[in-house]
């Protein structure tokens, strides 16, 4: 029924919202213990059950719809994610130094002494992942 490009796009399409609802499953029952996240706004449980079982459902259409149409699983090679969101985050990171945070108002010019330092060593470390999660195996 779907010709190649049709079913690739549906597995594609699906395959991103199963993972993006497995995540939030994960959030809800266990929040993320981040140094940036100071406070948790906390799902009243009733909506959380009602939440958890939407959630569920979405999970279990999709699986219908795997099994009806035949689409297929797909491995996934880490490095490949890994190199992405650290190559995203190294850019992130370019854009908030202190010379170019002057776009949303006056930089205090102690700024760059204090922040940069640390951003510098962030982006170097993300470009470090990169190029481990890019190495091939010396066994291959």
């Amino acid at each position: 029924m779907l010709n190649a490009q049709q079913k690739s796009a549906v597995e594609v399409t699906l395959r991103v919202l199963e993972e993006t609802v497995r995540d939030l499953k994960r959030r809800v029952r266990e929040p993320p213990e981040n140094a940036l996240r100071t406070r948790i706004v906390p799902i009243p449980v009733g909506d959380r059950s009602r939440l958890e079982g939407v959630l569920d459902g979405i999970l279990e259409e999709v699986d219908i719809v795997v099994r009806e149409f035949d689409l297929q699983a797909r491995d996934e090679e880490i490095r490949g994610r890994i190199a992405g969101y650290m190559s995203q985050s190294w850019s992130a990171m370019h854009e908030v130094l202190s010379g170019r945070l002057n776009r949303f108002g006056e930089v205090d010019p102690r700024l760059g002494r204090k922040l940069d330092p640390h951003l510098r060593r962030l982006i170097r470390l993300t470009l470090e992942a990169v190029r481990v999660a890019e190495r091939k195996q010396e066994s291959q």
